[in-house]
């Protein structure tokens, strides 16, 4: 996605003339972007305080890192970290607790094999 020649400030300052009676016409005008773009902007940032704008802003960067992080573990064969699955090494061998008993040892998500004594 592009980034946008305004800053979330001067898109807020934008939103509040058009609250304030300003024509929606002349705000596009001026800043020489459309009506549509305009009303995004409105939905977007309308009736948000500094303090909220500022929030948003440090959301929208917390999840552009988590989608680095995640897009780096994708780009390397691996899924992410939390959602890893167990190695077989990680569940333990059941034969080698218990010798004489057939006891399934799971190797995959609805993968199980018995082991034979």
């Amino acid at each position: 996605m592009r980034n946008s020649k305004y800053s979330d400030k001067e898109i807020h300052g934008f939103v509040r003339e058009a609250e304030n009676g300003v024509a929606i016409e002349e705000i596009c005008r001026l800043a020489q972007v459309s009506a549509r773009t305009f009303y995004r902007w409105r939905r977007r940032f309308g009736g948000l305080r500094p303090a909220a704008l500022r929030a948003v802003r440090e959301l929208e960067m917390e999840n552009r890192r988590l989608r680095t992080i995640i897009a780096g573990d994708a780009a390397s064969g691996r899924p992410p970290q939390a959602e890893r699955p167990a190695l077989r090494s990680d569940v333990g061998c059941a034969a080698a607790s218990s010798p004489n008993k057939r006891v399934p040892t799971v190797i995959g998500r609805f993968a199980s094999i018995r082991v034979r004594p």
